[in-house]
């Protein structure tokens, strides 16, 4: 179970230790703290290790990640899945989903390469959060472009709400605060639109011509991050390589250390029946 923390993330406990989110060890099995492998058929492959490292695969330059990595995020970066979740693992990084939620890897849809990852989350009949996620943590670059490649299935429904990046900070050794969000919301009626949420003035950006997120294809999604803790910061979301929210002359964070979460995540998903999953491949940090 997760500590509380903004945007549904793992968090530092009242010691100051990192906690990512844990399965009961009824329902662990292999996966550890990863959340639950996922085989077979399909164009599935078992999917995998995390916080807590799974036979299933083996990362080639040591491993597991086991604990919260101080240091700089390391920049430019890009994983495409080829190597599972070790880019995450082995670079400043860990996966996690909660005991409702599982990550794994698969051969179709893929962007590029052979592995794009699927994020599945079980439908519920009472109003709680689901979230299966990658992060990546560190120090943060004073600016750099934070991108994606997303496959929204058509039949994504049942939350007016889906999180895509989160990004959230703090001091090293404290609980952790909400800083932007991107989003995807249907409630105007007019499909999926991709929006900005500005946890430090508590403030929602939208488009201003707004564009559907496409489904049954991929879409890239990049956030512009110009961190600042005064009026000189800028953010921008970019969608297939065109912008389309922007805001200037603002500040943009006021942490030392920073998480940024790349997967699925809805506060809710009581009105459906079937399990919802989102897909993602080519996670990019790139500097201008």
């Amino acid at each position: 179970m997760c500590p509380p923390s903004e945007g549904g993330g793992p968090g530092f406990d009242a010691n100051g230790v990192f906690r990512p989110c844990m399965l009961p060890s009824a329902a662990a099995g292999s996966a550890g703290l990863a959340g639950r492998s996922s085989g077979g058929a399909g164009g599935e492959m078992t999917g995998a290790a995390g916080a807590g490292g799974d036979a299933s695969e083996v990362c080639p330059t040591g491993g597991a990640h086991d604990g919260d990595f101080l240091g700089p995020l390391p920049a430019p970066w890009k994983t495409s899945f080829d190597a599972g979740f070790c880019s995450y693992d082995d670079e400043a990084g860990f996966c996690y989903s909660d005991p409702d939620s599982s990550y794994r890897l698969v051969t179709s849809p893929v962007h590029s390469g052979m592995f794009a990852a699927a994020f599945d989350m079980d439908p519920s009949s009472v109003d709680r959060q689901r979230q299966t996620r990658c992060v990546r943590e560190g120090k943060p670059p004073s600016e750099a472009y934070y991108g994606a490649w997303y496959y929204v299935p058509s039949d994504l429904t049942g939350a007016h709400d889906w999180n895509l990046f989160h990004f959230q900070g703090g001091a090293p050794g404290t609980m952790l605060h909400g800083l932007w969000d991107v989003s995807m919301d249907d409630s105007a009626g007019n499909g999926l639109e991709a929006f900005i949420y500005d946890a430090i003035h508590d403030a929602h950006y939208g488009q201003t011509d707004p564009r559907p997120v496409p489904t049954d294809r991929w879409v890239h999604l990049e956030f512009y991050w110009k961190r600042a803790t005064d009026a000189t910061g800028e953010v921008a979301l970019f969608q297939d390589g065109e912008e389309i929210v922007r805001r200037s002359g603002i500040a943009t964070d006021n942490s030392s250390f920073g998480q940024w979460y790349v997967g699925n995540y809805t506060a809710s998903l009581d009105r459906t029946a079937a399990p919802v999953t989102m897909y993602v491949d080519d996670v990019t940090v790139r500097l201008p």
